[in-house]
């Protein structure tokens, strides 16, 4: 059964006004530190398990691609040295789009990363400020030009519908544009309201007023239409992707690999 290597980066520039994941804005002093125990964790795991070769990596965060070039460099070099890769290997990385430029794409392809997750959640500014996002969405349409530039060529975008404020017509263009970039791969989401967030909080207040069940049902079938006509096909609850680049990694999850 095919083995998998998630690591988690749980540092972050800001934190989205959804978030709930184990992740922190302003901590990035600890950045090196945590490299290197990520670092140590890796020849100690290897040291209890030298037989198992790994058919993906995943990091995921967080915003791992919040991390330097430098320590991204020594963070692969550990995990391709201390672990058996597969020749074929997957390799994976979740990025926003606010962090990287051409030189830090590029440090990534040379430390092996050959498919790229971009946390884009929509290309609509209005809509990227209500969630606490900080990019803009000419800046995530540059990033994703600027991987396939430098030879990233498997590319996939997140993105977010049931925002608020948001509209049908909104959801159509984000996806619309999603699907005119370099892109082979998917993930859309819909907004998950969560404790102690603080979008929750504005809900709560009355600041902030999500779309309704009409309005979401509209999206849904924006979003079969679309992507059916652009030959991408959903395999599994969030995911679609163009034939062959499913993400090996999440489907080794589904099938319960190690």
């Amino acid at each position: 059964m095919p083995a998998s290597l998630y690591v988690h980066i749980p540092f972050c520039a800001a934190r989205c006004a959804y978030c709930s994941f184990n992740s922190y804005a302003g901590l990035e002093r600890l950045q090196e530190r945590y490299v290197d125990t990520l670092v140590a964790e890796c020849r100690k795991t290897v040291s209890e398990d030298r037989q198992t070769t790994i058919e993906t990596v995943f990091l995921g965060g967080g915003t791992p691609s919040l991390l330097s070039s430098e320590q991204l460099k020594r963070l692969f070099a550990a995990i391709h040295s201390e672990f058996s890769i597969a020749a074929d290997a997957e390799i994976s990385i979740e990025a926003n789009p606010g962090t990287v430029d051409k030189q830090k794409l590029k440090t990534l392809r040379q430390c092996g990363v050959n498919r790229l997750s971009f946390g884009v959640q929509s290309f609509n500014d209005s809509e990227l400020r209500s969630i606490g996002r900080i990019h803009s969405a000419d800046e995530a349409k540059q990033a994703i030009k600027y991987a396939q530039s430098v030879g990233l060529s498997n590319l996939s975008i997140d993105l977010m519908y049931g925002l608020p404020a948001q509209t049908a017509k909104s959801w159509q263009q984000s996806l619309e544009t999603a699907l005119s970039l370099p892109v082979q791969h998917l993930s859309l989401y819909q907004l998950t309201v969560e404790e102690g967030t603080p979008i929750k909080v504005k809900i709560e207040e009355g600041r902030v007023k999500l779309p309704n069940e009409d309005t979401l049902a509209a999206m849904d079938a924006i979003t079969s239409s679309l992507l059916v006509s652009s030959d991408f096909r959903q395999y599994e609850i969030s995911n679609y992707a163009r034939e062959g680049s499913q993400c090996r990694h999440n489907v080794n999850y589904w099938e319960n690999g190690e």
